[in-house]
């Protein structure tokens, strides 16, 4: 990987942390780029940051919660199978999971991402995943 892309990737990461922050929502972001490899094969590059090693509050005293890291890159695997038409079929995977907080857009064969886990609702992981991808788009296509 280019060292561009590893800064973009620090970069993006800490706006999406600084915005959640900004929110009072704490979480985990993951960053990355997806390409095909060849026979139903695909590589991920991805950075993550937290804002602090959170996890769901739990229920009762045999929930262990849930890891936001583990969460975040849950979702970046199941939406880059998904945007690279690897594999079509929508059905959830053991070890992924079925929550929104996923952006992504698409040059050519190589896929961008963004995700967030940390808040309770949907809702506000799709809006931070969002505004990553949003900050991803413009560090791709800034100028040079």
């Amino acid at each position: 990987m280019r060292p561009e892309a590893l800064a973009a990737f620090d970069k993006v990461a800490e706006q999406t942390i600084f915005y959640a922050e900004s929110m009072g929502v704490r979480g985990t972001v993951a960053v990355g780029i997806a390409t095909v490899l060849g026979d139903g094969n695909f590589q991920l590059a991805a950075y993550e940051l937290a804002s602090q090693l959170v996890r769901t509050k739990l229920r009762d005293e045999d929930d262990k919660g849930s890891n936001y890291g583990s969460v975040a890159l849950a979702k970046m695997m199941r939406r880059a199978r998904m945007e690279l038409e690897i594999d079509t079929n929508p059905v959830i995977r053991r070890g992924e999971v079925n929550f929104r907080g996923d952006a992504a857009f698409k040059i050519g064969d190589t896929v961008y991402l963004v995700t967030f886990s940390g808040h309770p609702t949907e809702d506000v992981d799709m809006r931070l995943a969002e505004d990553g991808l949003l900050a991803f788009w413009l560090e791709v296509n800034k100028k040079k």
